[in-house]
């Protein structure tokens, strides 16, 4: 089913609402990106994956980022998260 733009806000307005006093990462960061890509109608299992092991640049060890799609994007969000630019990771 083909989304309109106004479809597409409703459902913005509805997840702001619904995600507004959300305050724990742990809790609230998966349903919270479930639920942006369901504005669109995406399924967030057919382009990537949450929770994805990542080795830590400038660390021993591995991490986790919120959530990968190879080729497109990768995301990653929490308490005092910023945007990093490509040379930071």
């Amino acid at each position: 089913m083909a989304l309109n733009w106004r479809d597409i806000q409703d459902r913005a307005v509805t997840l702001s609402h619904n995600y507004k006093e959300a305050q724990d990462e742990d809790r609230d960061a998966k349903p919270f990106w479930k639920d942006i890509f369901a504005l669109y109608n995406i399924d967030p299992r057919a382009i990537g994956s949450f929770e994805e092991r990542v080795k830590m640049h400038g660390r021993a060890g591995v991490g986790k980022i919120d959530y990968f799609a190879p080729g497109r994007f990768l995301k990653e969000c929490g308490k005092g998260s910023r945007m990093k630019t490509k040379e930071q990771f």
